[in-house]
């Protein structure tokens, strides 16, 4: 019985963290997180919308970027689910600020 408490608590905190590093709003400018369709090459859609992929490019629906004040909206436009704000997906993935 305790197994399988323990089991239950590890995948609901498996599956709660990434939504609350995702509850932080984008900033207007700087490190964000762009999320983005498996479909979607996350690089392209970043470029396209006049900013910059940082880190690690492989993950499936995210990728971070930096953009200027302008750049939020229009990765929006451009086809992003959503944007947050980067700093701590970035301290774990070990991408320099």
């Amino acid at each position: 019985m305790r197994a399988i408490l323990s089991a239950s608590i590890w995948l609901i905190c498996l599956a709660v963290t990434p939504a609350f590093m995702l509850l932080k709003p984008a900033p207007l400018e700087g490190l964000v997180l762009v999320l983005h369709g498996p479909w979607t090459d996350g690089a392209h859609l970043i470029e396209t919308a006049g900013g910059h992929p940082v880190g690690p490019l492989l993950a499936p629906m995210a990728t971070m970027a930096n953009g200027g004040p302008e750049f939020i909206s229009a990765v929006r436009r451009a086809g992003a689910w959503g944007v947050s704000d980067a700093t701590l997906i970035a301290q774990i993935c070990g991408v320099e600020l």
